[in-house]
C-alpha cells in the first residue's frame, strides 16, 4: 500500500517528546502503524480506547 496514510490512535502512558514538542502523559495521538508499534514496544503508549461521548447540543423545548 505505497502512500497509505492509515492512522493509529493511540494514548500516551508517560510524557514523551518528539520533534520538539512535548506531549503529557494521557495524550492521545494519531500516528502511522509502524510509529505506534514502537510506541508499544518502548511502553510509551497503549492503544487509545473508544470514548463514548455525548451530543453537546441542545434540543429545542416544544
Amino acid at each position: 500500500m505505497a502512500g497509505s496514510t492509515q492512522k493509529e490512535r493511540v494514548e500516551l502512558l508517560q510524557e514523551h517528546k518528539n520533534a520538539g514538542t512535548t506531549y503529557p502523559a494521557g495524550e492521545e495521538l494519531d500516528v502511522s502503524p509502524s510509529t505506534a508499534d514502537w510506541l508499544y514496544r518502548n511502553n510509551i503508549a497503549k492503544p487509545a480506547t473508544a470514548k463514548q461521548s455525548t451530543p453537546t447540543f441542545t434540543e429545542p423545548e416544544a
